[in-house]
């Protein structure tokens, strides 16, 4: 029996990597929902509910880690791949480690996105897998 999609959220506000990015996970066969905000991603997290969000960190209504952190401590049965131009390890949030599954360097190569999701579906799903 085959696996139901993996349903990805996608927060990026520029948007042509935006539509690249849901173009190449939709042609992998995952179910993304896109938003271009953190407010919108907010939303989205409810109904239905994603199993893994990409996530960019400089969002033009905040930025990513509050959505990181704010998952974290709600407990919310989901797992995060960060991603951001700008070369900020130092940042990742030691509270959230159990949700943030790889913080990938943009511009994201397509085998490095399509690796971090498959490992983070794999740990949304329940098994094992590793994080970052």
């Amino acid at each position: 029996m085959a696996q139901a999609p993996c349903p990805i959220l996608l927060v990026e506000d520029d948007p042509s990597v935006r539509a690249g990015l849901a173009q190449l996970l939709s042609d992998h066969g995952y179910s993304v929902r896109a938003a271009a905000t953190l407010g919108e991603g907010r939303r989205f997290l409810a109904d239905p509910r994603p199993a893994v969000c990409l996530l960019d960190l400089n969002l033009p209504d905040g930025n990513g880690l509050e959505l990181l952190r704010e998952v974290a401590r709600r407990n919310l049965p989901l797992r995060i791949v960060v991603m951001t131009a700008f070369s900020l390890q130092h940042l990742r949030p030691d509270d959230a480690a159990h949700v943030l599954v790889d913080w990938l360097a943009k511009p994201v190569a397509p085998d490095a996105l399509l690796r971090a999701v498959g490992r983070a579906c794999d740990l949304a799903r329940g098994h094992e897998g590793g994080g970052a």
